[in-house]
This record gives structure tokens, C-alpha cells and sequence, in this order.
């Protein structure tokens, strides 16, 4: 609407100019000093439209630069909200991770301790076995050593006997001389 409004106004002044050119001759000093003041009028209209246009121009522009704030602040906010939401979840999965190794670790442990216990019972079975061993051992040992005490004894009592024997036939021997001996002194 305003550019039509100007040439509008714009054509009415070249009219005026116009018309001033032709009546120049004969036109008097006061035509031409309102003829001034209606420039100077149209001049100064145009300047307040002009600057009118440039403040809805500038306002347009500062509501656009501040959409565009608008729009940076909420982008960062998001990727912010993001990159928060990411640690999150790097801190969780690194809770997970410690949570696994230590229940790892806990079960290795009871592994390693039950392996512990495994052998140590195996050594004292070992031992008992050793113990058990050296009891026999021992037994047989004793039997052993028994069995040459009875023989020795055995050998000692049939020595023994022997020897009586020998002394019961020698004194039965010189019994029996005597005896013969007697006999013919008897007679």
C-alpha cells in the first residue's frame, strides 16, 4: 500500500513542478513559498515512513535473532540433557562391570578355597595312611621280635632239656656202675 501511496505522491508533485514550470512567469513569491513548505512536508513524510519501515524492519529482525536464541539455548540444553544421559549410563554400565568382576572374583575365591580344603584333607588322608603304615610296621616288627624270643626260648628249653637228659642218663650210667660195682663186692 505505501508504494503506491508514493508514487502516488510522487506524480502529484511532479504536477506541481510542472505547473510551477509553466506559470514561472507569473507565479508569485508566495505560491512559491508554499510550494516549499508542501515539499518540505512530503519530503519529511516520506522520511518518517522511511524510518517507520526501518524500526518494523529492525523489531522483525531482533524478533527473529531472538527466536534464533531461543532455538541455539534449547539445542544446547537437549545436547546437554544427552551428553548427562550418556555418562548415566557409561556410569551405570561401569557399576554393572564392577559388580560382575567382584562377583567373579568372589566366586574364583571360593573355587580357590575349596580347592584348599581338597587338598588339605587328601595330605591328612595321606598321613593317617603313613600313620596307618608305620602301626603295621611296628606290628610286624613286634611279631618278628616275638617270634625269635619264643624260637630262642624254645631252643633254650630243648638245650636245657638236652642237657638234663645227658646228666639224668650220665647219673643213671654211674648209678648203674655203682650199683654193679656193689654187687660184686658183694659177692
Amino acid at each position: 500500500g505505501s508504494r503506491s501511496a508514493e508514487r502516488r505522491e510522487k506524480s502529484s508533485e511532479e504536477k506541481v513542478e510542472e505547473k510551477a514550470r509553466d506559470n514561472d512567469g507569473n507565479s508569485s513569491e508566495d505560491e512559491r513559498r508554499q510550494e516549499r513548505a508542501r515539499r518540505k512536508e512530503a519530503a519529511k513524510r516520506k522520511a518518517e515512513r522511511l524510518e517507520k519501515k526501518e524500526k518494523e524492519k529492525e523489531k522483525a529482525l531482533a524478533r527473529q535473532k531472538e527466536k534464533q536464541k531461543q532455538k541455539e539455548l534449547a539445542k544446547e540444553k537437549a545436547r546437554r540433557e544427552k551428553e548427562r544421559r550418556k555418562q548415566k549410563e557409561k556410569a551405570k554400565a561401569k557399576q554393572r562391570e564392577k559388580q560382575k568382576a567382584l562377583a567373579e572374583k568372589k566366586i574364583k575365591e571360593k573355587e580357590r578355597q575349596k580347592e584348599k580344603a581338597k587338598k588339605l584333607k587328601e595330605k591328612e588322608k595321606e598321613k593317617q595312611k603313613e600313620k596307618e603304615k608305620q602301626k603295621e610296621k611296628a606290628r610286624k616288627q613286634k611279631e618278628k621280635e616275638q617270634l625269635l624270643k619264643s624260637k630262642t626260648k624254645n631252643r633254650q628249653k630243648e638245650a636245657d632239656e638236652e642237657k638234663q637228659k645227658e646228666a639224668d642218663k650220665k647219673a643213671e650210667t654211674a648209678a648203674a656202675i655203682l650199683a654193679k660195682v656193689l654187687k660184686r663186692r658183694a659177692e
